[in-house]
């Protein structure tokens, strides 16, 4: 697995297709807010992971933990502590 955060190396295309009719979290979307949110997500990802000695990550995944582990993601070691809050946002 490459993870990549070049625009070019990105199908829109496909991608927005799989996002908006086959995914569950983004089911739905358009092509529109897909394409916003990937603008922003690349750049926030870029900034963390340049800053990564700084921050620890939460990643939360219905069914991909194993691409997720490829990359370095483990289960947390004390999932009882933590704790989630929903205000609607």
């Amino acid at each position: 697995m490459r993870i990549s955060f070049e625009k070019s190396d990105v199908n829109l295309g496909k991608l927005v297709t799989w996002l908006s009719e086959e995914s569950y979290w983004a089911h739905g979307r358009s092509a529109e807010i897909i394409e916003k949110s990937l603008e922003n997500s690349a750049a926030s990802a870029q900034e963390i992971l340049k800053d990564l000695p700084k921050f620890r990550l939460l990643l939360v995944t219905k069914d991909a933990h194993e691409i997720y582990r490829s990359v370095g993601f483990s289960e947390l070691e004390n999932p009882d502590r933590w704790m989630f809050l929903d205000k609607g946002f």
